[in-house]
């Protein structure tokens, strides 16, 4: 999986007892704090929703997300047949980064657009 995939936020990964175990927060470099900072935008709250904010919002997520979607699934077959006739698991590595790295600049891009709202 991409690095980006696989990084906690600024906790990092840490084995310790839950009482003790340090607080994660965001960052920048991590999928998972990305998608939950676009989503904390779209409601307008962190905690709760604002009336109103998620239907507008979500909309234009709707509107960068299904092309990307679309493009992914429509890859698939094209990347599955690559990779049964060559075995080479670097072709499944290629389309997962490269996905991923779009998902990343359509995540920031909206993080800038919906903040101008």
């Amino acid at each position: 999986l991409p690095a980006s995939v696989t990084r906690a936020g600024t906790a990092g990964k840490k084995i310790a007892p839950p009482p003790e175990a340090p607080i994660d927060t965001f960052a920048a470099s991590s999928f998972w704090w990305l998608f939950r900072q676009l989503m904390d935008r779209v409601k307008g709250d962190p905690v709760g929703a604002r009336p109103g904010y998620y239907p507008a919002r979500n909309q234009l997520v709707r509107e960068r997300f299904d092309p990307l979607e679309q493009q992914f699934a429509a890859e698939v077959q094209r990347i599955q047949h690559r990779y049964r006739a060559t075995g080479d698991s670097q072709v499944l590595d290629e389309f997962m980064e490269a996905s991923v790295q779009q998902v990343v600049v359509a995540l920031q891009d909206l993080l800038q657009d919906i903040e101008t709202l």
